[in-house]
C-alpha cells in the first residue's frame, strides 16, 4: 500500500499536469507532508492510515519521514511493487479463447 501511495500522488508529475506532487490539486501528498491540503475538502476527507500513523509519534516526525520516504521512491523510479510481474503466466491462452463445444 504504501508503495502505491507514492505512485499515486505522483500520476499528475508524470502527466505533466504539475511539476511537484505538492502541486496538484487533489493530491493527499500535502497532507501526507504535514502542509495544509489546500482544499477544505482534502481536509474534510482525508484519513490516515494506519501504515500513515506508524511512521512517527507525532504529526511532524510522520510528515518528516513520509517527505524521506516519498523523495526516496521517486529517486528510485521503481513501481514493479505496484505492477507486479509484467510477463503475463505461461498458462494465460487457457483463459483468453474459450474452448468450443460442439452442440449435440
Amino acid at each position: 500500500m504504501a508503495v502505491t501511495t507514492a505512485y499515486v500522488e505522483l500520476n499528475p508529475v508524470r502527466a505533466g499536469i504539475c511539476a511537484g506532487a505538492s502541486d496538484y490539486r487533489w493530491s493527499t501528498f500535502r497532507v501526507h507532508a504535514g502542509l495544509d491540503a489546500g482544499d477544505p475538502l482534502i481536509n474534510r476527507l482525508w484519513t490516515p492510515s494506519s501504515w500513515y500513523l506508524s511512521l512517527g509519534a507525532t504529526p511532524s516526525e510522520r510528515a518528516a519521514a513520509y517527505v524521506g520516504w516519498f523523495d526516496y521512491y521517486r529517486a528510485r523510479d521503481d513501481w514493479s511493487e505496484v505492477y507486479g510481474d509484467p510477463k503475463p503466466p505461461e498458462d494465460r491462452k487457457r483463459f483468453e479463447t474459450p474452448a468450443r463445444r460442439s452442440a449435440i
